[in-house]
């Protein structure tokens, strides 16, 4: 039996299948832009964006502190487009220079193969702007922690309605009604 995480996944994804059903999922990667650093045993630093100051942090959401990383932004868009990564909105988190990038609602196997060519993608576009995107969970001991959160819907094969609503209800339903449906997934045979 192959455990590499792609063989894992299809294994998964065959579960859901021989269910008639198919997860939808859209990645959300959080990440640090850091002064370019190439000793391993120097803390890492907080670079100097555009404005030519390091940012203090605590703008999340605010679109005047991703400003401040444009220039390397946008060249992670266009390698992403050039690589046919699909990604749906940037934002600012809580850090200095914190930043998270989130995908479009997709294939899972898809999705993770953007995932992680993104993660490269990502590294090269703040390396040519003499700087580095980490994805480690804390690497700043005073800032905020970074993640990657999954989306995801389960869809039936049959008529692509979503399991976890209900056809009359304006809004999602609450976990009581979804549950059931959720954890039957994951039920022993």
């Amino acid at each position: 039996m192959d455990f590499s995480p792609r063989s894992v996944l299809r294994r998964v994804l065959g579960l859901y299948e021989a269910r008639g059903l198919k997860p939808v999922v859209a990645p959300e990667l959080e990440f640090y832009l850091v002064g370019r650093n190439d000793d391993p045993d120097l803390p890492l630093s907080k670079p100097i964006g555009l404005s030519g100051r390091i940012e203090s942090g605590r703008q999340a959401y605010g679109i005047e502190h991703a400003n401040d990383f444009d220039h390397v932004v946008n060249l992670m868009y266009d390698y992403c487009e050039a690589s046919r990564i699909e990604i749906a909105t940037m934002a600012h988190e809580a850090g200095p220079a914190q930043l998270e990038m989130n995908f479009r609602h997709g294939d899972p196997i898809e999705l993770a193969d953007q995932t992680f060519l993104f993660k490269r993608t990502a590294r090269l576009a703040a390396r040519r702007h003499d700087m580095v995107a980490t994805f480690m969970a804390m690497p700043h001991m005073d800032e905020p922690g970074s993640a990657t959160h999954i989306h995801q819907s389960i869809v039936r094969t049959g008529d692509g309605t979503n399991i976890f609503s209900t056809p009359d209800a304006p809004t999602p339903p609450p976990c009581s009604t979804t549950f059931p449906a959720c954890s039957a997934m994951c039920r022993r045979r």
